[in-house]
């Protein structure tokens, strides 16, 4: 199990981002897949855990697209330093701070974790506060390329 904390935070704002993750990875030919089992691309598949880690933690389907997104702009360095052809991916658990989330922490802890899993590099994620909309504005276009 490998844990990994996403946390930003501007010099000008009281508001952060923060998502925490424990997620492993495993062969999908040791494990069956089933239908919450999510295709990234050949080779890489996610899911989360058949129960959370915590007890009273729940799973929320809304935030696998943001994970998923994670693992698509990483998915050839996770492919390339994989030990396995067929890589699954299952989350155990996530930790947010709800009242200053924004789902695209959820894509950079992904991206973050996936680096800290397989050993890569992890790409630049440029991530800017808009005052007037007292929000982050997350770029990946660095990390896509």
């Amino acid at each position: 199990m490998i844990e990994h904390t996403y946390s930003f935070r501007a010099y000008n704002s009281t508001w952060w981002v923060y998502v925490k993750i424990f997620a492993e990875y495993v062969d999908c030919n040791s494990v069956d897949l089933n239908s919450k089992t999510i295709k990234i691309v050949d080779g890489l598949w996610m899911k989360f855990a058949e129960k959370p880690m915590k007890k009273g933690e729940l799973f929320y389907d809304g935030d696998l697209p943001y994970l998923k997104k994670g693992l698509e702009i990483v998915q050839k360095q996770i492919i390339n330093s994989s030990i396995y052809e067929n890589t699954l991916i299952i989350i155990h658990s996530l930790e947010i701070i709800p009242c200053d989330f924004q789902e695209e922490g959820l894509i950079a802890v992904m991206i973050e974790w996936a680096a800290k899993a397989f050993n890569f590099e992890p790409p630049k994620i440029n991530v800017v506060f808009q005052k007037q909309n007292n929000r982050y504005v997350f770029d990946f276009s660095d990390s896509e390329k």
